[in-house]
């Protein structure tokens, strides 16, 4: 007996889809079977479509299965929560190999080729800052960020077992859970998010968080950024979230009637900042990926000499 999970994305992109995404097969992980393979393609509609088979009555689900509730009907419903589950992990991996160039505006889920009618898959879709991110008239020298097939994303993901627990351990696991709740909300507690992966990331001492992240992130960006301009972005980072988390910060009402001179001075300070913090976290991740490894081991040396 098998079951056949499909799901298709009706996406938004300012390119050509087939730009990111190819005809593939890929390995979806499930945590009561091996990974099983998948197909991905672009359909003639412009959407994305994913679609695996899965064998049911083979998984290693304990329990006393009795009439109506037998392994396989057990299989059916569970396969079918983790297949739903997996879609906002690629739209992760997505957003790290592409950032911004793809949305999914709505996503279908079927199994044996009905509507899952009760899994609504809210649309996926970047916060602002991504946008303005990688808008080129804004920010002409966003080309350092390298763009990814997106299934190398897939594949570095699928060895780092925090990626799949629901309750990460790992500083790198903490990381991908924050940057999950970045992606799927868009507000001002984007840079809080932000803010809380850059230090699961790089940061070993809480006392000098704030040297430490401007220490590292000189480091690693070096060939792009001079040290001032890194050390005043952070300073300007850590000012704009501890007004935020300390209740100091003004913001406009999510229902705002009209568009102030204020309220555009407060989303200038939040994109700016905000764009800062994303790019930061993004040329570390995809520098991992580049360099095969889930941690950023770095030698901190403390100087004292005379001027």
């Amino acid at each position: 007996m098998k079951t056949q999970l499909t799901a298709i994305m009706k996406t938004y992109s300012n390119s050509p889809l087939t730009d990111y995404i190819k005809p593939q097969k890929f390995f979806m992980p499930f945590e009561y079977i091996d990974d099983q393979e998948c197909s991905i393609k672009c359909t003639n509609e412009g959407h994305i479509k994913i679609d695996v088979e899965i064998l049911l009555g083979k998984s290693c689900l304990e329990g006393d299965f009795t009439p109506p509730f037998t392994r396989e009907n057990v299989e059916y419903l569970i396969f079918r929560e983790e297949f739903y589950a997996r879609i906002y992990d690629i739209n992760f991996a997505m957003q790290i190999a592409n950032p911004g160039k793809v949305a999914f505006n709505e996503v279908l889920i079927l199994q044996d080729g009905k509507p899952c009618e009760y899994l609504k898959v809210n649309p996926m879709t970047p916060p602002y800052v991504v946008e303005y991110t990688f808008d080129e008239e804004i920010n002409p020298k966003v080309d350092w960020i390298e763009t990814f097939d997106w299934l190398v994303v897939w594949d570095w993901l699928r060895e780092i077992p925090d990626f799949w627990r629901e309750v990460a351990q790992s500083n790198i696991g903490r990381v991908f859970n924050y940057l999950r709740y970045f992606y799927n909300e868009s507000s001002p507690l984007g840079i809080v998010w932000l803010s809380m992966s850059l230090e699961s990331l790089l940061v070993t001492n809480q006392s000098f968080s704030k040297n430490q992240l401007a220490g590292k992130l000189t480091l690693l960006l070096h060939d792009i950024f001079d040290k001032k301009y890194i050390v005043s972005n952070v300073e300007d980072f850590y000012k704009l979230r501890s007004k935020i988390v300390h209740g100091k910060q003004n913001l406009s009402r999510p229902s705002q009637i009209h568009y102030t001179s204020e309220t555009e001075s407060i989303d200038d300070k939040f994109l700016k900042i905000g764009s800062f913090g994303y790019l930061s976290l993004l040329y570390c991740l995809q520098f991992m990926i580049n360099e095969g490894i889930n941690e950023l081991n770095i030698i901190e040396e403390i100087i004292y000499r005379f001027t």
